[in-house]
């Protein structure tokens, strides 16, 4: 497992910084709406709490073409994070977005994906 931190954005408002050592997650909110910040009231959260939230922030697993949609990532399987890290977790229905330390660093003008 690998040390990483997770920026989770509203366009370019800092919501949750998340911390990842190995199996441990840690985070800390930037933001007073448990709306919009990444784990909503809770003050701790497990790495399968963070696995759910990376899903959370995918095409549904049982989608139709779910497995064109994987291709045309470059992936083989359904696998939540490394999804996330394609697509920085960006969804047509909000502007919420995932920024990697270990990835490319991106600004939010340049993956969104409307206005």
């Amino acid at each position: 497992m690998s040390n990483y931190d997770v920026d989770y954005y509203y366009k370019e408002e800092l919501l949750t910084k998340i911390y990842v050592r190995g199996r441990e997650v840690t985070f800390e909110n930037y933001s007073d709406d448990v709306l919009l910040v990444a784990f909503g009231v809770r003050t701790e959260v497990t790495y399968e709490d963070l696995e759910e939230f990376y899903e959370d922030r995918c095409f549904p697993r049982e989608r139709a073409n779910a497995k064109d949609l994987l291709h045309g990532l470059g992936l083989d399987y359904y696998e939540p994070e490394a999804i996330c890290r394609k697509t920085h977790g960006m969804q047509f229905d909000d502007f919420m977005w995932l920024q990697f330390s270990d990835e490319p660093q991106v600004k939010y003008k340049d993956i969104k994906i409307r206005d």
